[in-house]
């Protein structure tokens, strides 16, 4: 919410989409309005609050900034899906994007390859998730090697672990 606030109050031609499941909705519109004081910017639809199965009209008119609430549901049905197709298309419209979702995706690699895709589609093809779910198992391990690494440890035992990373 205080980015939103912030993004808005910074360009006074900016605008801002906020995308939620349809649940969400009506609590988003009065928590912007009533602790962010957003009322003035929801009124003049500098400020809108849309469901996620809305998502096909931000095209139509296109936000500075598209936020999205639960962002992990987007990906619920599947990257083939035609709901990921349009957040895909819907995303790509729009200047700026902010996803937000408190889901851990430790061991869903299609989900956080989907947002990922999302946030930048020539990085992250979606057609390559052996290959990104390799990377991901290689970057666990070498967080765990990372992790284990502490001052007291003997080099007998540290120079292996870093020899990997050489």
């Amino acid at each position: 919410g205080l980015i939103i606030r912030q993004f808005l109050l910074d360009d006074p031609n900016s605008s801002v989409v906020v995308s939620v499941p349809a649940t969400l909705q009506s609590q988003w519109e009065q928590e912007l309005s009533t602790k962010l004081l957003l009322d003035k910017y929801l009124s003049d639809q500098r400020l809108r609050v849309l469901d996620h199965d809305d998502l096909s009209l931000v095209p139509l008119e296109p936000p500075n900034l598209l936020v999205v609430d639960e962002a992990h549901r987007l990906t619920e049905y599947g990257l083939d899906s035609d709901d990921f197709q349009i957040a895909c298309h819907a995303t790509a419209q729009t200047e700026s994007l902010l996803l937000l979702t408190a889901t851990p995706f430790r061991g869903n690699a299609p989900t956080f390859l989907g947002l990922l895709h999302l946030i930048d589609p020539a990085g992250n093809d979606l057609e390559d998730l052996e290959g990104f779910t390799d990377r991901l198992l290689l970057r666990e391990e070498q967080a765990s090697a990372i992790e284990s690494l502490n001052s007291d440890l003997p080099a007998v035992y540290l120079d292996p672990i870093l020899d990997e990373f050489l």
